[in-house]
């Protein structure tokens, strides 16, 4: 399981009139966490993007173990100068499984979430000077390197009894535990800063690492071009759809998701079919994979990982596919070496660990995107998913 040592946020997204209307049940949420909540609610994004698609009666909540353990990692000392920002979509918990028409109504939005995702680069303002915008020197701190907290305490908002906010789907299931103390996990320094490392030149916020980078964007970064998509169980097949999907602004390319991750997945075809959408839709997606793989899709990169034979609802021969670059089990994982049940794979600690690295290992540090050397990634996602 995984553990959060700051209170969670699920921050909601504005979505165009129209878009609401056509799908008042969804919605997208970006997952802050303490103290950097307060750059997302004002709409300061200046991580690479990552979006969680819940699956069958799932939760966009789900997508707090990874997101959580991302967002950790780019606090460290010797990290890396750039963070990732997690986004989710709402799914209202669907049955996308057991009724076909779902799925293509969930592939709809995804698209738009796609596309209002990377907008939000442009509205936020990457490196932007604003007031609190994103490239600035603080998060709202006054001149001397505190965040406006003077009594020196962290100013995040930690959960005082240790809430796990639980990550479980519709079944009850959660995983998850809080800290046990409610800390959030980061250390009031002696001038009554925040709680992180002040880089000495009135910048608060979270720890800085070596080269003075925060993720609250002291560094200017790239505007990015592309989300990654993260799938659990039919959330995966619906990330694999958003190719086949056209609407009045066209369909999301490869180039706009070069990189996807399915967890529990069944990719050849559904786990029951009880009614003639559900088969369609898969029959869409795989003969369009099947048809493109050398072609519009050779550049995609598809990673699939199955939970075993701890996964009663879908067995690990569908959760592989003829089209994936790499198929493994989360008893292949290094340091993993167990089978997962069909909700524990999207909490798991030990597979979360590794996709958070091979994560970060793919990123092109020239320009804080995901690599286009597609056999960089390739051979990172071997290294810490198979080897």
């Amino acid at each position: 399981m995984t553990y959060m040592f700051q209170r969670p946020h699920y921050i909601e997204i504005d979505l165009p009139p129209e878009v609401k209307d056509n799908f008042p049940q969804y919605g997208v949420y970006a997952y802050g966490e303490g103290e950097y909540s307060i750059h997302l609610y004002k709409g300061q994004f200046n991580g690479i993007p990552v979006l969680f698609i819940p699956g069958n009666g799932g939760s966009h909540k789900q997508v707090r173990s990874l997101a959580s353990v991302a967002y950790r990692k780019s606090l460290e000392d010797d990290g890396p100068d750039f963070h990732f920002n997690f986004f989710t979509v709402d799914i209202n918990g669907e049955l996308g499984a057991l009724y076909g028409p779902v799925l293509q109504r969930q592939t709809a939005f995804v698209t738009i979430a796609i596309r209002r995702i990377l907008q939000l680069y442009d509205e936020g303002g990457v490196g932007n000077s604003g007031s609190g915008g994103v490239g600035n020197s603080g998060n709202d701190g006054n001149g001397d390197g505190n965040s406006g907290n003077g009594d020196g305490n962290s100013g995040n908002e930690s959960s005082g009894n240790g809430n796990s906010g639980n990550d479980g789907s519709g079944d009850g299931n959660s995983g998850n535990d809080g800290s046990d103390n409610g800390n959030s996990g980061n250390e009031s320094s002696d001038n009554g800063n925040s709680g992180s490392e002040s880089n000495g030149n009135g910048n608060s916020g979270n720890k800085s690492n070596r080269n003075g980078n925060t993720v609250n964007g002291t560094r200017p970064v790239v505007k990015p071009d592309s989300v990654i998509l993260i799938g659990h169980s039919m959330g995966g097949m619906v990330g694999r759809a958003v190719y086949t999907h056209r609407d009045n602004n066209g369909t999301i390319t490869p180039t706009m998701v070069p990189l996807i991750i399915t967890q529990a997945t069944p990719h050849t075809r559904p786990v029951i079919v009880l009614d003639q959408q559900l088969n369609d839709f898969y029959d869409k997606v795989n003969a369009y994979w099947i048809m493109e793989r050398d072609y519009d899709l050779k550049d995609v990169v598809l990673v699939t990982v199955g939970g075993g034979r701890n996964d009663i609802q879908v067995p690990t021969t569908r959760a592989n596919t003829p089209v994936a670059d790499i198929s493994t089990t989360t008893a292949d994982v290094p340091y993993c070496w167990l089978t997962a049940d069909h909700q524990a794979i999207v909490w798991c600690r030990q597979l979360v660990l590794a996709t958070v690295r091979a994560l970060f290992d793919v990123i092109d540090t020239n320009t804080n995107k995901l690599s286009t050397n597609r056999t960089r990634i390739l051979d990172v996602f071997n290294y810490h998913l198979v080897k």
